[in-house]
């Protein structure tokens, strides 16, 4: 990770829904080049909001987003916390579908979904239709639709958090793997602070409504990350610094 490069920035971000709602109040947050960001806060504080706003979904009420990624052209890729895959369409066609819709010129579109599909652990699956795939499964092919465009930028909201704790670790240390090899810029969103803490590189703590940071923590382990890290005395012991900041954030209400 490259301190001094930075991939999208939000200076002091507000964002105020029609109906009144603030989400989000002077937020201020850098993602830098290659490293994984997870964002964690109480519900309702805005963590989707600043995601989508990042993605290009939303547009800020004040405030500015500097982004080097640009969505639209498949340099950033989506994850949300349901698959939304069309029922209709094999696994194949689902992961295909952002090479047909970006503004990019893909060759061997096929190959290259196939190929995305090996790396997500997806190989033979190609012809099967969602309905007859797991949660996780489902999930997978989430992610490597993401991937297919080799985005810059890759923005998960939530993916894991209807799955069982088995097939969700599982995910976890799948995903990491990637990134470990690929070293996309990944901005994740969780409730789960051992999630969060396995997984990046730093964690953002965001305030409740409306959302601003509160603090950010640097994650120390090395890469690459094993399943029984989870165990070890610094890892509970940070989750427990993160989560004493959260707490302390949610008693200024």
């Amino acid at each position: 990770m490259t301190q001094s490069q930075y991939l999208t920035s939000l200076l002091s971000v507000n964002k105020t829904f029609s109906s009144g709602i603030e989400a989000l109040n002077a937020l201020d947050l850098k993602v830098f080049q290659g490293e994984f960001l997870s964002l964690v806060g109480p519900s309702g504080c805005g963590k989707s909001t600043a995601l989508r706003l990042i993605a290009g979904l939303l547009k800020p009420t004040a405030g500015k987003i500097d982004n080097w990624a640009q969505p639209g052209n498949g340099d950033v890729g989506y994850v949300f916390q349901d698959p939304t895959l069309m029922p209709w369409a094999t696994v194949l066609d689902n992961v295909i579908l952002p090479l047909r819709l970006t503004q990019q010129c893909y060759e061997n579109k096929e190959e290259r979904a196939a190929a995305v599909l090996r790396w997500i652990g997806l190989t033979g699956f190609e012809s099967a239709y969602p309905r007859e795939l797991s949660g996780g499964m489902r999930m997978r092919v989430s992610i490597a639709r993401a991937l297919v465009t080799n985005p810059s930028l890759v923005l998960l909201d939530e993916p894991f958090a209807s799955l069982d704790e088995f097939t969700r670790s599982k995910l976890n240390e799948d995903l990491l793997a990637l990134w470990e090899q690929h070293q996309w810029t990944v901005v994740f969103v969780t409730h789960s602070i051992r999630e969060a803490v396995f997984l990046s590189d730093r964690v953002a703590v965001l305030s409740p409504r409306p959302g601003n940071l509160l603090s950010t923590f640097r994650i120390p382990f090395s890469h690459p990350r094993r399943g029984n890290l989870r165990n070890a005395h610094e890892f509970t012991d940070l989750c427990g610094e993160i989560s004493s900041t959260l707490t302390g954030g949610m008693g200024q209400l």
